[in-house]
């Protein structure tokens, strides 16, 4: 038992003293402390990260934070450029957008795919007659399968 506690903690106390550790990232929702030489960095939700710099200015981070990030992608539609109706739907649903959609898919409440309809006027005519009642969600795509508007409908007999 006092083995397996004293060689990993002379190990970490070997290694910490061969490096130097200086703290890399500012993070608003985070914090850093430095122990022992040692720099700990860590944020909200994710998990603890270290940053060890050798004497030739090599860093290497250790964890998931980052220094920054970009996001990259194409904006949703809003929901006032959407009319759907009418809601709840009986045997179709006509759905008008103001802008171009590739592709339309209806998943149940499972999440199964039940429909998908490549639409080329504007306003698209959903055909729902073979549908049970329930609830569905229609989610309208660009042709790169990004996703750009979502939203719920009910289904009535």
């Amino acid at each position: 038992m006092i083995l397996k506690i004293a060689v990993p903690l002379i190990l970490i106390c070997s290694v910490s003293q061969a490096q130097q550790i200086t703290p890399s990232v500012i993070n608003a929702t985070g914090n850093s402390a430095a122990i022992l030489n040692t720099t700990i960095e860590w944020n909200v939700g994710e998990s603890v990260t270290s940053t060890m710099q050798a004497s030739n200015g090599v860093s290497i981070t250790s964890g998931q934070l980052q220094p920054f990030q970009t996001i990259v992608g194409v904006e949703e539609i809003r929901e006032e450029d959407v009319v759907m109706f009418p809601v709840p739907a009986m045997n179709e649903l006509n759905i008008a957008v103001g802008e171009q959609i590739d592709f339309i898919r209806l998943f149940d409440a499972t999440g199964r795919l039940v429909i998908e309809e490549r639409p080329i006027t504007n306003p698209i005519q959903l055909d729902l007659s073979m549908l049970s009642a329930g609830v569905y969600q229609v989610v309208l795509y660009h042709s790169n399968q990004q996703k750009l508007f979502s939203k719920s409908i009910s289904k009535v007999n």
